[in-house]
């Protein structure tokens, strides 16, 4: 039941090298966001922008409803994952799982 939010939102998250996947929590939860189209936001991982932005009310099929961005075998060479996050950002969480 929480949330960052903001313009940019960027998160350095220490982890021994190796290959993981990511899952990111999006969901609009913004009362006067009730409608399509009030969010575009761009997601990096690793410094790689992901070519699809998220409008979480889109993705998730309406208000309040959790939308969750899956990044697969992600490699991580220097010791931490890098996530940036811009424009109208509202994420509600990250999970971390190793892979290899």
């Amino acid at each position: 039941q929480t949330e960052a939010y903001g313009g940019h939102v960027s998160y350095r998250l220490p982890v021994p090298k190796g290959q993981y996947n990511l899952y990111i929590h999006f969901a609009e939860t913004y009362a006067p966001n009730k409608r399509p189209g009030c969010r575009d936001i761009s997601v990096k991982t690793e410094h790689i922008l992901h070519p699809r932005k998220i409008d979480p009310f889109v993705m998730a099929g309406g208000f309040a409803k959790p939308y969750v961005m899956e990044v697969k075998n992600l490699p991580v060479y220097d010791g931490a994952i890098d996530i940036e996050m811009i424009g109208g950002v509202g994420v509600n969480g990250i999970e971390v799982e190793r892979v290899k």
